[in-house]
């Protein structure tokens, strides 16, 4: 993923730090993998955390 120079957001040692809180950026294949393997319900989840 490219580095984004907006304000507050730093990339760091495969993470994006936003404002000092921690993202994870999930592709959207390996949610489809996961929600197939875990149900639909999980897909949402991970969405909502991702």
């Amino acid at each position: 993923m490219k580095n984004l120079k907006l304000k507050g957001l730093k990339y760091s040692n495969g993470k994006y730090d936003l404002f000092n809180e921690r993202f994870v950026f999930f592709p959207p294949q390996i949610i489809n993998i996961l929600s197939s393997i875990y149900g639909e319900g999980v897909k949402s989840l991970l969405v909502w955390l991702g």
